[in-house]
């Protein structure tokens, strides 16, 4: 999908990333990073039982993917 994404018209939404805990947060959320254009998104599931810090962990992790990748 990564080499197709660049090829749409539209925005995207960039979903499983993290592929339901299998991928590591800080390298998947720096890959979507450098694959994403301005209007793209990301969605992530989260389970917060298990930490309940864990949207404000995703959200700083996106932040500083998409800070490093300009």
């Amino acid at each position: 999908m990564t080499t197709l994404i660049p090829q749409l018209s539209r925005p995207v939404i960039h979903y499983k990333i993290l592929a339901a805990g299998r991928n590591d947060p800080a390298a998947a959320f720096a890959f979507a990073a450098h694959q994403m254009r301005p209007n793209d998104a990301v969605c992530v599931g989260i389970y917060p039982k298990d930490n309940p810090s864990i949207l404000t962990e995703d959200v700083r992790l996106l932040e500083e993917s998409l800070a490093a990748a300009g």
